[in-house]
């Protein structure tokens, strides 16, 4: 019993740990220009049942259109939480559950030790920590990622048991999640998908309805989470197979812009080589201690599986319609999963090279509480921002009581001219201020529907970094 609660105690202490450099000073910090304000004007219109439950957000990706599911999310969260700053709160606390989804798959893989690995690496790393700072529709697959690993390696790997309902529901229902979140998990996705496919067929539950189960499961992600009628519609206009050398060498120096984002996230140039040539040595010296010292057979295929799914996301190389960094955060988040495991396999060898993974694990702890100690005060105080802008507006506008519209402008974003999408960081709180809803949600991209005839518009010119003058708002009354 002891030895329960000193289990909970030390996970709670790494999730409170999780929770504050999630949340300490987050709305001083955080993003909300650009597709958070759509992203919350949307949600509150949700819950006010005055937008379409069918709307989605706009995709990069000019083959595929994202799902509504993510809309529906942030609506929930606003639900909840019906204020700005309550649903980037309760964003953060909800990301911060991963930490507990990580013990988990580390008992999986191997053992509360690892768990508790795992646990403190998610906890801490900025790949982790900036997501659920942002509300950005990527970043749920922070969460989910491990998440679907879980129930996958479940599946796959349960062996004392055989193959568990449960764990085959949970894999579909995340799987489903994480692909309606982003469409480029598919190639992810669909490898997991095959990978339980062909382990259902090796077992003795070879029953039609777990067969059709996961059929119609692959075919729901495809109808809903891709729009199959856009896809073909679009199709013959775009190439989704690069179609020249210089196509696959622009995605190659995509990912490797990706890469590079994710270890120096918020770390200084001082600091890169340090983090590179750390990540390198633990990801090479603890996967060969693994391989050349595993003990059971059952934790090195969890754990080369896990290897072979990173692999799952190069055939992007090969993409032939635009290719964004973001592409691979799944990819990613996998990638940096695995290096916790390599620390745990170095500190389980022999003393030298534990020493060396006690090391190697102490020196990136330090550098990721130095790079969330960056994020926590890089203070771009867009919120405060906002709010006074929306301040001064609401109070001319009830002074002259005329319809009226914005131009939002972001010296700092490069924005020379406004659009609806940018806008909307101000309209959601103009809505706030004025108490009333001044924009229509449309079902399709462009979501924001700005009001077509007004007497005034605010020209609002915003300069982030110039803290002197950090906005300046010019009233146009039209003739």
């Amino acid at each position: 019993m002891a030895k329960a609660w000193t289990n909970l105690v030390i996970l709670f202490a790494i999730f409170a740990l999780g929770i504050f450099l999630r949340t300490y000073n987050i709305f001083e910090t955080t993003t909300i220009m650009g597709d958070t304000g759509r992203d919350l004007i949307v949600a509150k219109h949700l819950v006010n049942s005055s937008a379409p439950w069918s709307a989605f957000p706009a995709a990069s990706s000019r083959l595929f259109e994202n799902s509504p599911l993510y809309f529906l999310i942030i609506g929930f969260l606003w639900f909840l939480a019906p204020s700005i700053h309550g649903v980037i709160v309760l964003f953060a606390i909800i990301q911060s559950l991963v930490i507990f989804v990580a013990y988990y798959l580390g008992k999986q893989i191997a053992n509360k030790t690892l768990g508790y690995y795992l646990a403190l690496f998610t906890a801490v790393s900025p790949l982790f920590v900036y997501p659920a700072r942002w509300i950005w529709q990527p970043n749920l697959l922070a969460l989910f990622i491990p998440l679907l690993l879980l129930f996958f390696l479940k599946v796959i790997f349960n062996k004392k048991n055989g193959l568990t309902p449960q764990y085959l529901v949970g894999f579909f229902i995340t799987s489903n999640v994480v692909l309606h979140l982003h469409t480029a998990t598919f190639l992810l996705v669909l490898t997991m998908f095959f990978a339980v496919l062909f382990h259902v067929f090796q077992t003795r539950y070879k029953r039609l309805a777990v067969v059709v189960t996961i059929i119609a499961s692959l075919f729901f992600r495809l109808a809903f989470g891709f729009r199959i009628g856009h896809f073909f519609g679009v199709s013959y206009q775009f190439s989704l197979l690069a179609t020249s050398f210089s196509k696959v060498w622009r995605n190659l120096l995509v990912i490797k812009q990706a890469l590079l984002e994710s270890i120096f996230l918020w770390v200084d140039d001082v600091q890169q080589p340090i983090v590179a040539i750390s990540l390198a040595i633990v990801f090479i010296s603890g996967f060969l201690v693994f391989y050349f010292r595993r003990t059971k057979k059952a934790l090195f295929h969890q754990v080369a599986t896990l290897v072979l799914l990173v692999g799952s996301e190069l055939p992007y190389i090969f993409y032939g319609d635009r290719f964004w960094p973001h592409y691979l955060f799944s990819f990613l988040l996998i990638f940096h999963l695995l290096m916790p495991i390599a620390i745990f396999y170095l500190v389980q060898s022999t003393i030298r090279i534990r020493y060396l993974g006690l090391a190697m694990g102490l020196t990136l702890i330090i550098l990721f509480l130095k790079s969330d100690a960056n994020m926590l005060n890089n203070s771009m105080k867009e919120t405060t921002l906002l709010s006074d802008i929306a301040t001064a507006i609401g109070r001319d506008v009830r002074n002259d009581k005329k319809q009226f519209s914005i131009k939002l402008l972001n010296k700092e974003y490069g924005l020379t001219d406004s659009n609806s999408t940018f806008n909307a960081a101000l309209w959601i709180y103009l809505e706030e201020e004025l108490q009333t809803e001044l924009v229509a949600i449309n079902e399709r991209p462009p979501t924001i529907r700005e009001p077509k005839t007004f007497d005034i518009l605010y020209r609002v010119i915003i300069d982030e970094y110039n803290w002197d003058d950090r906005y300046t708002i010019e009233k146009i009354t039209k003739p």
